[in-house]
């Protein structure tokens, strides 16, 4: 076995652990398990980073370092907010699937591309580390925006239906704590959204003398989805969206803002 399938068996399985401890039953003064649950989800992200450092020097491709370095920013990201909100730890089983979904990009990745150089010069330019960084963040917020609005939908749905689950309601914050969330996000995945534009076209304005390879299906799809939210937050301030509408352009920017960063990569 070659140490790359290894690396893979081993952090399928630490994923897989992951989803089992996400069914624990974790309310908020239950400190035992709230431990192993944040013990674990640590000791994943440790993981990713060996694999990331590991990746780094040897002969791996941009979009595995890209996909792997995501993973290792939501996966923090969501361990931070967790210490800091319970509402994020109540998240936990929407969460999990989003996960999967950028450990997907990452094996096939690994599996399918292949390089014969290190990919140490992709941080060899501060606009460049700039504007990947910003995407990276982006998109995480996009994700976290995502999972919040469809904890509030879900929410909603239990309460109106006429056989309520305790149990799943317990699982999700409240409705208002749900959309108070869902637009801090949206104003944060939009912030971030504008800096890597800005950066991507001062980086290919330096690098190609002009501003052809910056208008690319990447850049255009981001700007689309950079439109659509900023349509979103203008529409909710002034006029209120329902939670299933906000869902559905948010799942819109989602797929859009995947299809920029990965589809069009594994497509060419």
């Amino acid at each position: 076995m070659t140490a790359g399938l290894i690396i893979n068996i081993f952090l399928i399985l630490s994923f897989l652990y992951l989803g089992l401890i996400c069914f624990l039953h974790i309310e908020k003064k239950s400190f035992l398990n709230k431990t192993i649950f944040l013990s674990n989800l640590l000791l994943v992200i440790t993981f990713c980073c060996l694999i990331y450092t590991y990746k780094l020097y040897s002969d791996s491709n941009n979009l595995t370092i890209i996909s792997l370095l995501l993973m290792i920013i939501l996966l923090s990201l969501y361990f931070v907010l967790s210490i800091i909100s319970h509402a994020f730890i109540r998240l936990r089983i929407i969460f999990f699937p989003f996960f999967l979904i950028l450990l997907s990009f990452f094996l096939i990745s690994t599996i399918l591309y292949s390089s014969k150089t290190t990919e140490m010069d992709l941080f060899n330019n501060r606009m460049l580390i700039i504007h990947i960084l910003s995407s990276l963040f982006s998109y995480s917020m996009l994700t976290i925006c995502s999972i919040t609005s469809l904890s509030v939908f879900m929410q909603e749905r239990i309460l109106k239906s006429q056989t309520y689950n305790k149990y799943i309601s317990s699982l999700l914050p409240s409705i208002y704590e749900g959309e108070t969330l869902t637009i801090r996000f949206l104003y944060l995945t939009f912030l971030f959204l504008i800096i890597s534009l800005v950066t991507g076209y001062f980086y290919n304005l330096e690098q190609y003398g002009d501003i052809k390879y910056f208008l690319n299906e990447k850049s255009l799809l981001s700007l689309f989805s950079t439109i659509i939210i900023l349509t979103l937050l203008a529409l909710r301030f002034f006029y209120g969206l329902n939670s299933k509408t906000t869902l559905k352009i948010i799942l819109l920017c989602y797929l859009f803002i995947n299809f920029s960063y990965f589809g069009i990569k594994i497509i060419n």
